[in-house]
């Protein structure tokens, strides 16, 4: 018989519902929730190459997957994009593909998934490259505007690599999509200039095994029809320590 995921904590049964068209979760957003999950789950480790501290999430994120978690953030994000941008199709690499699936599926879009290697093409179809990944005429072209989606925005090399690939098959990227921002990396400054960007956690800073949590991010909103207003900050970030992983 199959063993039940740990996950590192029991999931209690909770209260699904939705305030203004907006998910909650036992009175909860996705991004208050994933912000208590890094809180409780995540660690400080040292980078193997630089010995920068680096936050690990690979216990819920992106080695083991805690699939509830990234499937309401995905919806989050689909909430917070809806309508707004007219977007047509979704694009995200291999390792943000599950949560560009939840938010695909909740937009009912579709989600082109860039390649690690050349896709096979159909005849007339032009495979571009980027920083290693690949996209085909075939499902990209100058009629689509295109969300970009990624687990993370750190220095900002993937999501534009991906908006290159984007505007190399004619397409218009519309919007940028990230669970976790870590806004020290400055990786904002690659992307393309006033497209919003969206992110459901923002990390400020990581210094000494203490992770600081940028607190502008606007969590509980209803966006207007014209747009959004965010809500300015009311406090420094808020310092977290992190306890150290096991060597």
């Amino acid at each position: 018989m199959a063993s039940e995921v740990n996950y590192g904590y029991r999931r209690p049964m909770v209260d699904m519902k939705h305030e203004k068209a907006m998910l909650l979760i036992g009175g909860k957003t996705p991004p208050e929730i994933l912000r208590e999950r890094i809180e409780s789950s995540a660690s400080v480790v040292p980078d193997s190459e630089t010995g920068a501290p680096m936050l690990k999430v690979s216990s819920f994120i992106n080695h083991q997957v805690d699939c509830h978690l990234m499937s309401i953030c995905g919806q989050h994000l689909a909430y917070r994009s809806r309508g707004r941008f007219g977007t047509s199709k979704i694009l995200a690499t291999k390792t943000g593909a599950l949560l560009a699936q939840s938010c695909a599926l909740h937009m009912r879009l579709p989600l082109v998934v860039a390649l690690d290697q050349p896709p096979v093409g159909a005849n007339g179809c032009k495979v571009y490259e980027n920083g290693g990944n690949y996209i085909s005429s075939e499902f990209l072209t100058s009629e689509d505007r295109v969300l970009v989606l990624d687990l993370f925005l750190s220095s900002g090399s993937t999501a534009s690599a991906l908006s290159q690939l984007a505007k190399d098959a004619g397409a218009n990227v519309v919007g940028y999509g990230f669970m976790i921002e870590k806004a020290y990396e400055r990786g904002r400054s690659k992307l393309l200039p006033n497209v919003p960007v969206e992110s459901l956690c923002s990390i400020e800073t990581i210094d000494k095994g203490k992770v600081s949590f940028q607190d502008d991010l606007d969590i509980r909103f209803s966006p207007p029809p014209s747009g959004r207003e965010r809500r300015q900050p009311t406090a420094e970030a808020s310092p977290l320590s992190l306890p150290p992983t096991a060597a």
